[in-house]
């Protein structure tokens, strides 16, 4: 362990690269609240109601009631998760979740180096320009909410990530020992517990592992420290893999399986199309061992990986695909994507250098773009908190495209269901309106001073053709359609068929249909009409048509 601190300090570039990111990462954390399962995981259901936390003892009753079905805590099997989500949100507050995870990401990067790095090579950049970059660039973007690194994604990603390494760390050390001490022996069981009882895409995966690479493969490898420490992590992977709760989600009705074969292919295909760093791996994997004619030597040599890898798609397979259930693959892919770095000449190359620049540059304006995204809707629920009304209008920030993978999309965040109503529930509980309804964040500040200005009477330039009456105002974020309550009927009853074209391609035109999940409304008693939002395509595309579809 001292080699390996003191080489990352004694490499400048290392050194200062890792700084620069625990910069961001900081100030990433202090720009993002509290939101969306944070609003409800901060209260304890008592017998008055609602309320904050007040105690230890009230994180873990809750905690121990989230796991079954017929409580209001309804959660998962995440229950080392759920009970740090809850006493941060619920106890510690933000400033100190702020600092703490700041330094659990760091961490997780610095464990990550130390379990997949040779020792000697950790003061070469290139191995953490790839523990990094993909971090962030392959598991961190979720467009419309960023969520595996704040708060309740923190916990159920960012830390049982470190739970997952510190699981394999301690398979390896059990592995070189044949006895052990009983203080030894209740770390081990306890290591076990906590880290089974994680996330369970990392609880099955690595359980799967353990099975068939020590109790079919390499049974002369078990010893009895091994024993305790995967018999306990095991154990409570399935009680984590088969909680009450969790029997409801994906392809799972009532505890009983519901997907058939065609869902399944169709979520595989799905999965495969989404995955980032699983392909990069693999490519890396290719053309460092083609030549050699070492593929197959590099997959024996990292076969407990390989074999959590191949079970990690299984989880996303029956309880949902993209974005999150994906984390597991992409995350054992990091591994031994940086495992397979670790073992090339390295010496700091100019191409290194060069993308950490770009990095830190790039994620950079990442931050400030969250800075102003997020000021807006820590506006917007301000506002609706200390308001009798439960409407708020705004304009919003789009941004850089460049970045908005990796910023959140405040038109469609505050317009989510969840989100609004979780809103809801901290203005009925905290600020003194018990009927309040959830949020209506309306982004359309700028279409209220058009309707004001002309009286309702819209500018015919503008009119889409077609049996709605939308209209494209340029400097509208949004289309804008008028219309009377029997036509509002109709809209919601039915679809939105869009036929557009690209602007430099007259000739092919791009129909879609599309439900309302994040359409918004201006309902307004001064207004005759009521007003649909549907958000823009493309700046280069243009509107031949808008119609209801049945």
């Amino acid at each position: 362990m001292k080699s390996f601190i003191k080489n990352i300090v004694t490499s400048r570039w290392v050194l200062l690269f890792l700084i620069l990111v625990t910069v961001i990462i900081y100030a990433m954390n202090l720009i993002v609240p509290f939101f969306n399962d944070d609003l409800e995981y901060q209260y304890y259901h008592g017998a008055n109601g609602l309320e904050h936390y007040s105690s230890i003892w009230q994180v873990f009753h809750a905690t121990y009631l989230s796991y079954f079905t017929d409580t209001p805590y309804t959660d998962n099997g995440r229950l080392a998760c759920t009970f740090f989500i809850r006493l941060y949100t619920g106890l510690l507050g933000e400033t100190t979740f702020d600092i703490v995870n700041t330094f659990v990401f760091l961490f997780l990067i610095l464990y990550i180096g130390y379990y997949c790095i040779p020792r000697g090579k950790e003061k070469y950049l290139e191995c953490w320009v790839a523990i990094v970059g993909c971090l962030f660039i392959f598991t961190q973007g979720t467009r419309t909410f960023s969520l595996y690194y704040w708060a309740a994604g923190a916990g159920t990603y960012l830390w049982a990530s470190i739970w997952a390494v510190t699981f394999i760390l301690v398979l390896r050390w059990t592995v070189n020992h044949h006895q052990a001490t009983w203080w030894q022996y209740a770390l081990l069981v306890l290591s076990g517990a906590v880290c089974g009882m994680g996330h369970e895409m990392f609880s099955f995966a690595l359980s799967a592992a353990c099975f068939f690479y020590f109790f079919l493969l390499h049974r002369d490898r078990i010893t009895k420290p091994l024993l305790a420490l995967v018999l306990t992590f095991m154990a409570f992977s399935v009680v984590n893999a088969f909680s009450p709760a969790i029997q409801t989600r994906g392809g799972f009705s009532d505890g009983e399986f519901s997907l058939s074969m065609v869902d399944l292919i169709r979520r595989l295909i799905s999965n495969l199309m989404e995955l980032k760093a699983f392909y990069i791996m693999l490519a890396c994997l290719f053309f460092f061992y083609y030549k050699e004619r070492r593929i197959i030597a590099s997959i024996k040599n990292n076969a407990f990986l390989f074999i959590a890898l191949f079970f990690s798609f299984i989880p996303p397979m029956l309880y949902g695909s993209g974005g999150r259930a994906l984390y597991g693959i992409e995350f054992f892919s990091i591994l031994i994507l940086t495992k397979l770095i670790g073992t090339r000449d390295l010496n700091n190359k100019l191409w290194s250098k060069i993308v950490a620049l770009l990095f830190i540059l790039y994620f950079g304006v990442v931050t400030y773009e969250s800075y102003k995204k997020w000021g807006i809707v820590k506006e917007v629920v301000e506002n609706y908190y200390h308001s009798d009304s439960d409407t708020q209008y705004f304009d919003a920030y789009v941004g850089t495209p460049l970045t908005d993978y990796y910023s959140i999309n405040s038109l469609i965040f505050l317009t989510n269901g969840l989100t609004k109503d979780r809103y809801g529930i901290v203005k009925r509980t905290e600020y003194g309106y018990p009927h309040a309804q959830s949020l209506n964040a309306v982004p359309c500040a700028q279409l209220l001073t058009i309707l004001d200005q002309c009286n309702e009477q819209l500018d015919d330039k503008y009119l889409i053709p077609g049996d709605l009456k939308a209209y494209n105002y340029p400097e509208l974020k949004f289309i804008v359609i008028q219309c009377d309550d029997e036509k509002l009927k109709e809209f919601y009853e039915g679809k939105t068929r869009k036929v557009r074209h690209l602007k430099f391609w007259p000739y092919k035109e791009y129909v879609t249909s599309s439900s309302h999940k994040y359409d918004c409304e201006v309902s307004d008693s001064k207004y005759k009409y009521k007003y649909i939002l549907l958000q823009k395509s493309y700046p280069f595309m243009t509107y031949d048509d808008i119609s209801l579809s049945e």
